[in-house]
């Protein structure tokens, strides 16, 4: 090719590139003004403020780093919208601001906001989820762990200062463009199924500042080959110096694997945890793809070819908007009435906001969107004012809606799980063996059987639940009521609806309370049982230890380790005689209660009465405890409450364990299997 024929080449690569990068920016700049519009005002500030944050180390300024060389820098960050706040709450002369600015490498070559930031899908309680575009190449290992910690302390001062959450998640370029994608200090799905994060990515980026992701500025529905050839004519062209250095390459939307869309639903049961209402909608999406036997478009490109053919007074194009679009026409003819029910009350909250209503003006595009799907599923204005005060409703309620969903998200991913594996058996059995552990997990949470004690629906719940419980004992039954509640109240107008736990047993109810991580210092609990050892004491007592003995972030790492934890021993606690009157001298029950490799919480119970001598019920009871699964004595800790015979309880049950250890009574355990001390504690 001749050189003027390469200079035609590139002018008119690089007329086609501006058009479409100029509709690309016009539709990014009305998307920021969404975000202005809905976001809070502590949202707001921390959106205006950390590409600054990014571009300096300032010890004056939040994410300031004591050490040398501390990586810091934007590309083209001089020529963003964020320059001109800076200055304004800037300490110093204009001089010294722009030596501070002054950076000869910056390291971040693009900062995006990926999710619902800036579209009608933006509440109240909404963050920031900022991808950090990096190239590695750029870093020492020290700056690389340097950098870290400065975006830590970005993020710890958005949260203390604005109330604001904010998420940094650092990526490698090489990484992304090649769809590995790893994890740098929070998790993705993008280990499980990085195309379809890379859809969402391209789908609902937010460009903060630095360099323009290229495949938004090329034509629509182009492929692969295309995509490479405009790549490396562009690269030749920044190197010769006839083009600027302006746009990045993320890589090339492929359409996913049926194994992708399975990690994916399986990634999305298990986040939907969180926020049930956008997993529903997020899980319904993938469920059109595999119906559609993986036909359907990508809805990047959908969303991508509306923004760069829209004429300037229809932007912005919303892809919160398209992607809901997209999922209410599909439902119509898939889902039940029920289902049909759950999904679009699910749009509605996600949208809305649950228990904080966003900022939206009535003739806001998110206000008349909300209105217009209200008019096409037919509500009438009680239904929708009973939606509007879902935060007022009764516990139960709340309660019986997040079980609803669960159920949902689980019968989808059932539904997709057996769709792929029907339809593409040999791609789908060839999943990594390292998801065989998020789907023990996944049917774990989800399973129900009569020792699991029961989680919440979300963890939605654990925020909205007051900090103030009444235990109460009522016809064999405890009943949890939120709130103060009398005993003579219950059954009235006054505590209709506020009973949100029950069981049979207390101890059952301290284990849901830890469990659900609803137990903490700040809680306050009131007790009207019947008459027996059960007293308020004694229940916080044992709600400490369980506490102590089950902290949450064991649940935690058991989720992001997928459940490689299965074989690790954990605590059995025995809780003996809690329920039985302060002067009997004989066990009458214990109540036993442990956490499973995959999170559960398990309690079962067991009346002793039945055993007409002493040796007999401390057999049962380590039966019991070996039932649980593979222990040692050391792990079994025994809860008594205070009282004339609780010592004499955990004396001889000392020695009974002893003997059984050792295997001298029934043959429970090898002789010599145990090492070092064989008896209980006397907490």
């Amino acid at each position: 090719m001749t050189q003027e024929k390469v200079q035609e080449e590139a002018d008119r690569l690089s007329r086609m590139l501006a058009r479409n990068l100029r509709a690309f920016t016009l539709n990014n700049q009305s998307r920021v003004r969404e975000l202005k519009r809905y976001g809070t005002y502590g949202l707001r500030t921390v959106f205006q403020k950390v590409p600054f944050l990014l571009q300096v180390n300032l010890p004056d300024l939040p994410g300031y780093v004591e050490a040398d060389h501390v990586p810091v820098g934007i590309h083209g960050f001089a020529r963003t919208e964020f320059v001109k706040p800076a200055i304004e709450s800037f300490v110093g002369s204009r001089m010294v601001f722009d030596k501070a600015i002054a950076v000869q490498r910056p390291v971040v070559d693009s900062l995006l906001l990926m999710g619902s930031t800036g579209s009608v899908g933006h509440t109240a309680t909404s963050d920031l989820d900022y991808w950090v575009c990096v190239d590695q190449a750029n870093f020492t290992e020290e700056s690389w762990e340097t950098f870290g910690r400065k975006l830590d302390l970005i993020s710890l001062w958005a949260l203390e200062a604005h109330h604001t959450d904010v998420h940094f998640y650092r990526v490698e370029l090489s990484d992304l463009a090649s769809n590995r994608l790893k994890a740098h200090g929070a998790e993705t799905e993008g280990e499980v199924a990085p195309l379809i994060l890379k859809e969402e990515l391209y789908r609902t980026l937010l460009h903060v500042a630095g360099r323009v992701p290229l495949w938004w500025t090329v034509p629509p529905g182009i492929g692969l080959d295309q995509y490479r050839k405009i790549l490396g004519f562009l690269e030749r062209a920044v190197q010769e110096g006839r083009m600027t250095e302006r746009f990045i390459d993320l890589g090339f939307p492929l359409p996913p694997k049926p194994q992708e869309y399975l990690a994916a639903a399986l990634w999305l049961s298990q986040k939907s945890e969180a926020d049930p209402f956008k997993g529903v909608l997020k899980i319904v999406v993938i469920q059109e793809q595999v119906e559609s036997r993986l036909s359907k478009p990508l809805l990047c490109d959908q969303v991508k070819e509306a923004v760069l053919s829209a004429r300037e007074e229809d932007l912005p194009v919303d892809p919160y908007v398209m992607t809901i679009q997209r999922v209410r026409d599909y439902s119509r003819g898939q889902f039940h009435h029920r289902a049909l029910d759950l999904l679009r009350m699910s749009i509605f909250f996600k949208i809305r906001g649950a228990f904080y209503a966003s900022r939206s003006a009535p003739d806001s595009p998110k206000a008349r969107f909300i209105q217009d799907l209200i008019q096409d599923w037919g509500w009438d204005e009680a239904q929708v004012e009973h939606l509007k005060n879902y935060a007022s409703w009764p516990e139960r309620d709340k309660l019986a809606l997040g079980q609803e969903l669960k159920t949902l998200l689980f019968t989808l991913y059932s539904h997709i799980a057996q769709k792929l594996m029907d339809e593409y058996p040999d791609e789908v059995s060839a999943l990594d063996q390292n998801l065989a552990g998020l789907k023990a997990w996944i049917l774990s949470r989800y399973s129900d059987h009569q020792a699991k004690v029961e989680d919440l629906p979300s963890t939605q719940h654990r925020d909205i639940l007051p900090k103030t419980f009444s235990l109460i004992y009522n016809l064999g039954r405890w009943e949890l009521y939120s709130g103060w509640v009398e005993a003579w109240q219950v059954g009235t107008d006054q505590t209709q609806g506020r009973m949100i736990y029950e069981c049979s047993r207390a101890a059952r109810v301290g284990a849901w309370l830890v469990h659900n991580r609803l137990w903490n210092a700040s809680i306050k609990l009131r007790l009207r049982p019947r008459p027996g050892p059960v007293s308020l004491e004694t229940m916080v007592g044992l709600l400490e230890r369980l506490a102590s003995f089950f902290p949450p972030r064991e649940v935690e790492a058991s989720k992001r380790e997928g459940g490689r934890q299965a074989g690790r021993k954990g605590p059995r606690v025995l809780v003996v005689n809690l329920e039985e009157a302060w002067h009997e001298r004989r066990i009458e029950s214990v109540d036993l209660i442990y956490r499973a490799p995959w999170g559960e919480m398990r309690h079962t119970s067991l009346m002793l009465t039945q055993y007409e001598d002493e040796i007999g019920k401390y057999l049962a009871m380590a039966e019991l405890v070996l039932e649980s699964g593979e222990v040692s004595v050391e792990d079994v800790h025994l809860f008594v409450p205070e009282g004339l015979f609780g010592q004499k309880i955990k004396r001889n049950m000392r020695a009974v364990f002893t003997q059984v250890s050792s295997g001298q009574r029934r043959g429970l355990l090898e002789p010599g299997r145990q090492e070092g001390k064989t008896w209980l504690d006397t907490d």
